[in-house]
């Protein structure tokens, strides 16, 4: 694993060597995420439009019908449809994001580990707030 980025408590590594492929799904990298020197999650970036589509399957198959969130209309077609799909389980949870620019990015992570870390983010951004006043 090589550090990628370091913020706080969580510290982000990409390991050499990845397969980079989950099923049909072609990924441009993996990122994993620790916090306390404990893996909270994984950042999976598929390839492209078709990759990321091929990556929903995936995770339908594997997680059922995910919950959806920030429908928009695609130009032209007048449809709605999702840029964002959640999955929660009891342990871990995952999400699926479509970007705009037609790329997407998925998380999948312990929920234990991310309200923890969450907790931790919002005092250190409390006191921050407090040095503005």
């Amino acid at each position: 694993l090589s550090l990628t980025r370091e913020q706080g408590a969580m510290k982000i590594y990409q390991k050499s060597g990845d397969t980079l492929s989950i099923g049909d799904c072609q990924l441009d990298k993996i990122l994993y995420h620790f916090v306390d020197d404990k893996l909270m999650g994984v950042s999976l970036f598929p390839k492209d439009i078709d990759d990321g589509k091929a990556l929903q399957g995936i995770f339908e198959i594997a997680f059922g019908d995910g919950a959806t969130a920030k429908p928009h209309a695609d130009a032209g077609e007048h449809r709605q449809h999702a840029d964002e799909f959640f999955w929660k389980g009891k342990i871990a949870n995952a999400r699926l994001s479509f970007m705009e620019n037609h790329q997407s990015e998925a998380w999948m992570g312990n929920n234990e580990l991310q309200e923890a870390y969450g907790k931790v983010q919002k005092k250190n951004a409390e006191d921050a707030a407090a040095t503005l006043f």
